[in-house]
């Protein structure tokens, strides 16, 4: 298959083109028949319109597009929302259009929405009794009392809704509709509907919020290895999708996928099979959907859909490169698209990444019981800030990478091992610092006060102290002192030689890796003197030392 025909691409541009609500206002001023217009651009669209420009858009819709708006506002998770429905009806009667108005009260979550908001009742005629409140009307035939709560506004509006049902079914089996509903159970109803309701989404790739938790279940490292090899010796099977092929997708969640899926796409593009495309590209949607549907982006109005995009991005494109790095004898002549969807991609980066916190906050948790975590230093503290956030960075120098590719996942690996290891020397550098503090010990200092102290400025100070062979009484070195080491270690070309003398004296070099984390510091807080008038520098801002009154 050639890049032209890179159907994942071709969909990624594609989905770019829609834009807001303004391109689909002007197809509606224009009478342009929208039944062809992709689902979930035109869903988006909507909403970010105003309930005007909705009610004004639905009589350009064919049925099957409104039924699937509604059964995306009116529900929650398996939970019908009369609340929202209540809207819904509003909308649909502002249409004044006979044919939406008739595929209301002719479809099935219309007889569950009356059974869960209203309270329906025979009225005896000959012998009426009537409810002990204002709540409640009566059918225009006299044959049902409808009760509501106070809180109810849209009676008119329902009672309109109703007389079409009527006109629409006749008035006997209207009767019969609604009389069947009076012993029904709301939750038996509702639970048909539900299912109804998620078979028919399904066909649009979007996936129930209970599936959708799968994403969120995380592989231990053998069981991401029992999973890998199974996966590989058995292949999925492509079976008839009844997937509409119109997906489409909101620009704001795929603009982080345009362009920078290299690996996917090279991926794609040793699959031969036309139905193997298709398939991927419907899993494709419905892994972005379940995002949505996880973070609650159908209801909320306070998603940030371009960094829900990135994520998932990153993710696919870790599960990917962990696969071609560790596995990539099994895919000589094949793609790993054929034995993993993107599913399968998203859940294995996902589980790397959270492995990496899991154990980072394990190890956090046991020393924050003692220490204040902010007593690791700048430089940790943002290594962790970085791992608590759900887009997983990694610091390199003034930039950050994101951790999608196995190399930076390694990288990461590496620092967060370096962290963990480095925790017992941490402890003893805490207990000295307690140790003043409970000794109420005055310490005059230019930069900091005691309660600031922290793992980092407290190392490097020692370093510099025992790079000059300073006096070992006390904490601080002279501002004098500082420069004499910017200048003569610092800078100096034997600048390794000072801390491997450092570190073996301390024994610091049994810990793996801890010079990249001790050459990190030192730049991140001196470098930037080089190019600094001496003269200009503040010393109350110095970081990294300790600086005597």
């Amino acid at each position: 298959m050639t890049k032209k025909e890179n159907v994942l691409k071709a969909f990624l541009e594609e989905s770019l083109n829609y834009r807001n609500f303004k391109d689909l206002e002007s197809l509606i001023q224009d009478s342009a028949n929208l039944e062809n217009l992709p689902i979930w651009p035109l869903y988006f669209s909507l909403k970010e319109g105003t309930s005007d420009q909705l009610i004004e858009a639905l009589p350009h819709l064919n049925q099957k597009q409104r039924q699937t708006l509604r059964d995306l506002e009116t529900w929650s998770r398996d939970q019908m929302d009369v609340i929202e429905f209540d809207k819904w009806c509003v909308y649909i009667f502002r249409t004044q259009d006979f044919k939406v108005i008739k595929d209301l009260v002719t479809a099935k979550d219309f007889l569950v929405y009356l059974k869960g908001r209203f309270v329906i009742t025979l009225f005896d005629q000959e012998d009426p009794i009537y409810p002990e409140h204002d709540n409640f009307f009566i059918t225009d035939d006299d044959q049902f009392i409808l009760e509501f709560d106070k809180n109810f506004t849209y009676v008119q509006e329902i009672k309109s809704l109703l007389k079409h049902f009527y006109a629409h079914y006749g008035v006997e089996m209207a009767r019969d509709l609604l009389i069947s509903l009076i012993p029904e159970s709301f939750l038996g109803l509702q639970e048909e509907s539900y299912i109804n309701k998620r078979e028919r989404l399904r066909e649009i790739g979007h996936i129930d919020y209970y599936e959708a938790l799968e994403l969120k279940s995380i592989f231990t490292f053998k069981s991401l290895e029992s999973f890998i090899n199974k996966k590989i010796k058995s292949k999925y099977k492509v079976s008839e999708s009844k997937a509409t092929p119109n997906l489409g997708h909101y620009n704001k969640v795929v603009i982080p996928f345009h362009n920078r899926l290299g690996s996917i796409f090279e991926e794609l593009e040793k699959i031969t099979d036309p139905a193997t495309h298709q398939y991927l590209l419907y899993n494709f949607s419905c892994l972005v959907n379940a995002q949505l549907i996880l973070n609650d982006a159908f209801r909320s109005e306070k998603v940030q859909f371009n960094e829900l995009g990135d994520r998932c991005r990153q993710r696919v494109s870790l599960g990917l490169s962990y696969l071609q790095y560790n596995y990539k004898d099994k895919f000589k002549d094949d793609s790993v698209l054929e034995s993993f969807n993107f599913y399968d991609l998203y859940r294995i980066g996902n589980s790397l990444l959270m492995l990496v916190r899991k154990d980072l906050k394990k190890e956090l948790e046991e020393f924050g019981h003692k220490i204040n975590p902010l007593f690791l230093g700048d430089h940790w503290t943002v290594f962790v800030e970085d791992i608590f956030d759900n887009n997983f960075l990694l610091k390199r120098g003034k930039n950050s990478a994101s951790v999608e590719d196995y190399e930076t996942y390694q990288e990461l690996l590496i620092r967060k091992n370096l962290l963990v290891s480095s925790m017992p020397i941490i402890k003893e550098f805490y207990k000295t610092v307690a140790e003043i503090r409970a000794s109420k010990k005055k310490i005059s200092l230019l930069n900091m006060n005691i309660e600031d102290f922290d793992f980092e400025t407290l190392i490097l100070t020692q370093f510099i102290r025992d790079s000059l062979n300073l006096d070992s009484k006390g904490y601080a070195v002279t501002l004098k002192s500082f420069w004499k080491f910017f200048d003569q270690v610092y800078l100096s070309e034997d600048l390794s030689d000072f801390i491997n003398k450092f570190f073996a004296k301390y024994g610091l070099d049994s810990i793996n890796n801890f010079s990249l984390w001790f050459k990190d510091i030192l730049v991140e807080n001196f470098e930037y003197l080089r190019s600094e008038n001496r003269e200009a520098v503040d010393s109350k801002f110095l970081s990294g030392v300790l600086l005597k009154a």
